[in-house]
Formats: structure tokens, C-alpha cells, sequence
């Protein structure tokens, strides 16, 4: 570190890295005398005290300095900000305001209005204290005070509706979740600045996504829609573009999937899938398993399986997403009746992806020895998944390995098969209603499990 001078600081650092990397035990006498060449004691204490207070000071420092690097790097109007500041402070007033306007202009071009307002606030200060009271300077002070409340504003109002989508949203998602929420009605927030200002209609934009959190059906489309049409209008180089298209049409298609229109879902899947380049990664597995479950509903496995190979690197590139994407793939292939395939999807450790994706891995490797006529085996491994997820308390597994664990019984004549059909007809009732392709993650098991009883 440069801005360290004392060598014995940069000794002590030198040692501490040995510790810290586990190449040595912390030994304080060891450290003493590596510093000092004597032995340690307690009435000289204060020397390494002093020294770790200088190492503490200097590592704060260090990366204090380093993130302010960044912050350069990420953010040139931040150093302009700061270019202003000091020359504002030397007393350069002409260079000051000839700069201020620029970065004014700047800022302003990109709809900061927040740093704008900032902008404005040391050129109040200079008519305030630095310029003679005439009626000209008022007035311009008058001016600059006016237009300094604006942006304020407008940088309240841009931030607002951002604020009311995300909360729209968390509620929206605890619903999702189970949880008792409700999403609240669209506020009425008033847009006093000119028609043409480009931020009314980003405020409008998102606005317009927070109600459509409130509404299902037509109504919810209608206004996502609706949300497109303003879109156009939005033309600041700074603003997510290719993210917000491919969230709008990935809603518009969730909602005709919830309809259960695929068909149309689908196409509005495609519109958004053009805009995929635009999505954060955290964001895009989440889009790509919604366009492989509007698939699978419409049977389309071969389609969902290409949606996994085409967003590979995505998908099991990622620790959170591998596991599940790959039961996805693995229940693909076994409704293709490619087995083998299905197989080599299962991963020596299952337990990395957590306990749904473990138990859901584990029912894959019974369904595929049942391919395989090893009935029995598979009757097995589903009394010890049965144990597994009782002690777990995950009921939907429960369920599904209980039903499993019944039509085993029923191959293997532990059920007597003189009612085999009657048995059947009882069973299969019962299972399409599990298995009606909502958005439930064991529906193709049950899927699955219904195509077995249908067999002749």
C-alpha cells in the first residue's frame, strides 16, 4: 500500500497475510519479536497497539481509496462534482460558472435531475453571498431558486413512481408467496411539468406496471399494453430500455399463460425472448423456466428442451438454477422417452440445488427404473423417499409419493388386480385434477403418473 511509510507497519502487515492465509498460527510473541527483535511484555504492549491502530488507519484508507477509484470510474460526473467544488472554493468564479452550466446541461440531458438540483444549489450561493444586490442579480436568484425546485420535483416524482412499482411488486410477490397482502390502488400522482418532458412519460411507464400488479385478466394486459404504447416516448440513453420491454411482454405473457391461452402466451414469450440480452442474469433464469412451463403445458417438450440448450450457459452455468434445470430436462427426455438422457440429468450430489430439487431428482430415478421394469426397486425407493419427506413435513411431496407408492403397489399385485380397472378410474379422476398444468412444480410428475394409468 502506498499511502503506508513506517516500515514497521508494513512489517506487521507482511506477517499478518502468513496468519491470515492459515500458513501459521497467531503466536504474539512471535509478532513482538519479528517487529521489535526482543521478547514480548505487558509494559511494552502499547508498541503493537500502536502500530495495529496505524495498520487499522492505513487499511481503511487503502479502501476508502479504492472505492473512490471506482466511483471515478463509474460515475464521471461525480469527479466533475468535485472539479466544481474546488474551483468554486479557490475563488474562480467565471471558470465556475462556465463549468456549471455544462455539467447543468449534462445532467439535465440524462435526467439527473437530483445532481441538477445539487448543481444549482452553489451558483444560489454565489448570487446569495458573492454578487451585488441589484434587481438584475434578484431576479436571477429568483430564477435559479424556481428552477432548482423543479428539479427537486421532478427528481421526487421519478423517484416516487420507482419507489411505488418495487413496493407493488414486493406485495404482489408476497401474495404469490402465500402471505396476506393486497396491492394498493393506484395513487394519484400529479405530473405538473410540460407534456413533452420525456420524464412524464417514464413516470407514466411505471406507474402504469404498479397498477397492473393490482389487476388479473384482460384488465392486466390491457394495461400493460397500454404501458407499451407510452413507451416510445422514453428516450433517455440511460433508461433500462431492452430490460423494460422484455419485463412487459414477459408479464403480458404470464398473464394469457394464467388464462390459458398458450398460444398467444407464447408469441408475447418470443417478443420478450428478443430483448433477453437486456436482462440482468438474476433476472433472466426466472424468464427463460416461465417460457419453459408455457411449453410443457402445451406439451411441447422437444421446444423446452431447446430452451434449455439454447440458454445453457444461463441455466446450469448458475448454482441456483443447475438443479432445477436440470429435473426440467430430466422430465423433458422422459416424456420423449429418451431415458438414458434423463439419467445422465441426475447429479451425483442432489442436495446442492436444496431439498425440492433433491426429492424431485430422487422421484426422476424412481420413474426410471419403473421404465426399466425394476418395479420393485422402484417400490423401494419411494418407501424410503415416503420416510424422507414425512420428516421433512413438505406435504406436496408427500402427496405425490403416496400416490406413486399406490400405483407401484398396484404393478406389483400388492393390490389386488381384479379391480385394476375400477382402481384406475377412481385414481385417474383425482390425479387430473393435480395434474390440470397450473403452475404447480409436480404437475408433470402427476402428468406422468396419469399417462401410466391410461396405458392399456
Amino acid at each position: 500500500m502506498k499511502n503506508v511509510k513506517r516500515k514497521g507497519t508494513l512489517k506487521l502487515l507482511e506477517i499478518l497475510e502468513n496468519y491470515i492465509s492459515g500458513k501459521k498460527k497467531f503466536n504474539i510473541d512471535v509478532v513482538y519479536d519479528s517487529l521489535y527483535g526482543e521478547p514480548y511484555s505487558t509494559k511494552k504492549g502499547y508498541l503493537i497497539r500502536n502500530e495495529m491502530r496505524l495498520l487499522t488507519k492505513a487499511l481503511t484508507s487503502f479502501i476508502v481509496q479504492n472505492e473512490l477509484e471506482k466511483e471515478r470510474e463509474n460515475d464521471p460526473d461525480w469527479e466533475q462534482s468535485i472539479y466544481l467544488k474546488a474551483i468554486y472554493e479557490r475563488g474562480a468564479i467565471h471558470l465556475f460558472e462556465n463549468e456549471n452550466r455544462k455539467a447543468l446541461d449534462k445532467a439535465l440531458e440524462k435526467n439527473y435531475f437530483r445532481v441538477a438540483a445539487d448543481l444549482i444549489d452553489p451558483e444560489i450561493e454565489l448570487f446569495t453571498t458573492k454578487r451585488a444586490p441589484t434587481i438584475a442579480n434578484i431576479k436571477h436568484l429568483a430564477s435559479l431558486l424556481d428552477k432548482r425546485r423543479a428539479l427537486l420535483t421532478k427528481a421526487y416524482l421519478t423517484e416516487l413512481a420507482d419507489i411505488e412499482y418495487k413496493k407493488a411488486f414486493t406485495q404482489r410477490t408476497i401474495l404469490a408467496l402465500g402471505g396476506i397482502s393486497e396491492v394498493e390502488p393506484l395513487e394519484n400522482i400529479h405530473l405538473d411539468w410540460d407534456e413533452e418532458c420525456e420524464t412524464n412519460a417514464l413516470v407514466e411507464f411505471k406507474l402504469l406496471h404498479k397498477k397492473a400488479f393490482g389487476l388479473t385478466g384482460k384488465s392486466k394486459i390491457e394495461t400493460l399494453q397500454a404501458a407499451l404504447t407510452v413507451f416510445p416516448k422514453i428516450s433517455s440513453p440511460h433508461f433500462a430500455s431492452d430490460e423494460w420491454l422484455a419485463g412487459t411482454y414477459h408479464r403480458i405473457a404470464m398473464e394469457y399463460f394464467l388464462m390459458g391461452d398458450n398460444d398467444t402466451s407464447r408469441v408475447f414469450y418470443l417478443k420478450a425472448f428478443q430483448y433477453r440480452d437486456g436482462l440482468p442474469s438474476e433476472k433472466l433464469a426466472p424468464f427463460i423456466f416461465n417460457f419453459m412451463t408455457n411449453e410443457l403445458r402445451a406439451e411441447k417438450f422437444d421446444e423446452a428442451l431447446k430452451i434449455i440448450d439454447e440458454n445453457e450457459d444461463a441455466l446450469i452455468g448458475n448454482d441456483r438454477t443447475r438443479d432445477r434445470t436440470l429435473c426440467m430436462k430430466a422430465i423433458c427426455s422422459i416424456f420423449l422417452g429418451e431415458f438414458e438422457k434423463a439419467e445422465s440429468c441426475i447429479p451425483d450430489q442432489r442436495k446442492g440445488g436444496g431439498l425440492q430439487t433433491y426429492f424431485y431428482m430422487r422421484i426422476i430415478q424412481i420413474i426410471i427404473y419403473f421404465t426399466r421394469n425394476e418395479h420393485e426397486l422402484a417400490l423401494t425407493e419411494t418407501e424410503n423417499v415416503m420416510q424422507s419427506v414425512y420428516y421433512n413435513k413438505d406435504l406436496s411431496f408427500r402427496n405425490f409419493t403416496n400416490e406413486l407408492h399406490y400405483f407401484l403397489r398396484i404393478q406389483l399385485n400388492s393390490i389386488s388386480s381384479s379391480n385394476y380397472k375400477i382402481l384406475k378410474a377412481s385414481r385417474l379422476s383425482e390425479l387430473k385434477e393435480l395434474g390440470n398444468w397450473g403452475m404447480n412444480q409436480h404437475t408433470l410428475l402427476y402428468r406422468w403418473l396419469i399417462n401410466e394409468y391410461q396405458k392399456p
